[in-house]
């Protein structure tokens, strides 16, 4: 460690190595500078990891999930994929490390994904895909899948939310009210603004009920709303990257929210683009010639002002179970 210093400053004489000692005691001024920049990074490296576990630099707050809800256990679910992620509200709150599979969560769910969820006042908590709803009283049991064979239902319905004791599912300008203890029953079509006051002016990409707050966003922003009244919370719309509850923490590392950005809005368009194409193709995956004529939601956004004529011709699924149990 000394051995620098005794070359640069006397490399011309030569000193036995039993008097080493004697100048390492000599020069404890200089030893200590050299420890500082160690103790500097040290503590530096520590702050970091503190900020990431509040919230991890790889997170889903730009709004890159499909659907969420509240779960049997109270916690928030976000779904992406095959994917879920749970943001814990016991304790401290902040989000699991990462994301796990949905089977680990929910050991009786395999191999399917989710594109609504909703939790009911009866404890249930429901999740939605194609024409199939399971009902789940908590994580290690499952009830369904069940076939929805009610008219009207809006298939992969973009968000499922809880207002005044029902649950609505949304796709675009119109919602359907569905009846949890019937689900033959024909879903009541109503539009947007009958639950949300004023609804979002944009094209809505996700959204869900927490705590008594519906939470809805669209391709750049978050929009809040009281679930008991539907009026949109003051000071909303916000950033959907950290304009609600569980990501206002990304405003405290945005070095890292600089590196993941450009990555996970690549990852949103491809996604959007693959959830629009879904719209206008996906009768046609599932049976062609039974859903030709049920309503094509992108078409039902570009014309708005025929929503109530395009609804009314659209057609139930039939009543023919195996149609419907093929996950894409």
């Amino acid at each position: 460690m000394f051995s620098p210093f005794v070359d640069g400053m006397h490399s011309h004489q030569h000193f036995p190595l039993m008097q080493l000692p004697d100048r390492q005691q000599m020069q404890i001024p200089t030893g200590e500078t050299t420890i500082k920049p160690i103790k500097t990074t040290t503590k530096s490296s520590i702050v970091t990891t503190h900020s990431t576990n509040i919230l991890p630099a790889n997170n889903w707050c730009s709004e890159d999930f499909q659907t969420g809800c509240e779960g049997p256990d109270n916690n928030l679910y976000l779904f992406k994929d095959n994917f879920a992620w749970k943001y814990n509200t016991k304790g401290k709150r902040s989000w699991d490390p990462q994301p796990k599979l949905i089977n680990e969560f929910f050991p009786t769910l395999n191999d399917t994904t989710i594109t609504a969820c909703v939790k009911s006042a009866t404890g249930y908590t429901y999740l939605f895909r194609n024409y199939r709803l399971w009902k789940l009283p908590n994580h290690w049991s499952v009830d369904g899948p069940h076939i929805i064979y009610g008219h009207h239902y809006p298939q992969n319905p973009r968000a499922a939310l809880f207002h005044q004791n029902s649950i609505y599912l949304i796709r675009n300008r119109l919602i359907y009210r569905l009846n949890e203890f019937d689900y033959h029953k024909d879903l009541e079509i109503l539009t947007i603004d009958t639950i949300l006051k004023p609804p979002p002016s944009e094209y809505i990409h996700s959204g869900f009920t927490y705590k008594k707050q519906h939470i809805i966003f669209t391709k750049h922003h978050v929009y809040v709303y009281d679930a008991t009244t539907g009026n949109l919370n003051s000071g909303y719309p916000k950033s959907k990257i950290n304009g609600w509850f569980a990501c206002d923490g990304a405003s405290q590392a945005p070095h890292l929210k600089k590196k993941t950005t450009t990555t996970k809005r690549t990852t949103t368009i491809a996604h959007r683009r693959d959830q629009e194409r879904d719209d206008h193709h996906h009768h046609h995956r599932e049976d062609d010639h039974h859903h030709r004529h049920r309503e094509d939601d992108d078409h039902h956004y570009r014309r708005e002002q025929d929503d109530h004529h395009h609804h009314e011709h659209g057609r139930p699924p039939p009543k023919r179970p195996h149609h419907y149990h093929r996950d894409e």
